[in-house]
């Protein structure tokens, strides 16, 4: 996976780094295992390892209820800096 690094010098937002990147340094550091955020989404394990390495899409609906379940914003997730 890589970087992206994109200058948006009317909003001022930089996104620093690839949500696939993001979720899983979000899931180590609150010590959970795939299989529980897989549960949380309602998905096997299998397919929310799919999401981490960029081989799957994660849905709206599951970034929201990754949301609620971390209580973090979306625009951390999604690696957004202001």
């Amino acid at each position: 996976m890589y970087a992206i690094i994109v200058n948006n010098k009317q909003k001022g937002a930089y996104i620093i780094m690839h949500y696939t990147q993001q979720l899983k340094a979000i899931r180590q550091i609150k010590n959970k295992q795939q299989k529980e955020i897989a549960e949380v989404l309602g998905i096997s394990q299998q397919q929310y390892s799919l999401i981490e390495t960029g081989k799957r899409e994660l849905h709206i609906d599951q970034l929201i209820k990754l949301c609620y379940y971390y209580k973090i914003s979306a625009d951390y997730i999604l690696g957004i800096k202001f």
